[in-house]
């Protein structure tokens, strides 16, 4: 989906990638308006510990596109969905990344992250259970299953 991501700092930098000490937050429909002068420049965003990077633009609009997917984890103990647990996201190399979700009645949270590889940790009754690490693929949803058996 195309939908803007508010929030999220834009930083300028010229061609050769040294940072102009600006940036701006985007506003809610995801633009950020800087005014320059006439040269090339490139910006980027950082986004759950990843850079994403326009190309280089003069004068002109640009975009940064963050492809995403959707990651559904379900949770189930002996064939029941478990509700209320969170489950955190976490990069491949086990680093956390600061979300986490809770399961909703049907023992399932979303999240809609970019395209990459990533590992989940469902904390329940003191236990943690871990997914092996997934790759997460844009535009398509990944379900992953965590029993708690």
């Amino acid at each position: 989906s195309r939908e803007p991501l508010e929030g999220l700092k834009v930083y300028l930098f010229n061609p050769s990638g040294s940072y102009l000490g600006k940036y701006l937050i985007p506003d809610s429909q995801g633009q950020a308006v800087f005014h320059l002068p006439h040269q090339p420049y490139m910006v980027r965003v950082d986004y759950l510990g990843r850079q994403f990077w326009s190309d280089p633009f003069t004068g002109q609009d640009t975009t940064v596109t963050i492809p995403r997917g959707l990651a559904q984890v379900h949770m189930t103990r002996v064939g029941a969905n478990v509700a209320e647990s969170k489950v955190y996201l976490f990069s491949e190399a086990g680093s956390n990344l600061g979300w986490y979700r809770i399961t909703d009645s049907a023992g399932i949270c979303e999240f809609i992250i970019p395209s990459e590889s990533y590992k989940f940790r469902a904390d329940e009754g003191g236990s943690q259970y871990w997914t092996p690490v997934t790759g997460i693929i844009a535009g398509q949803v990944t379900l992953l299953e965590v029993k708690l058996e």
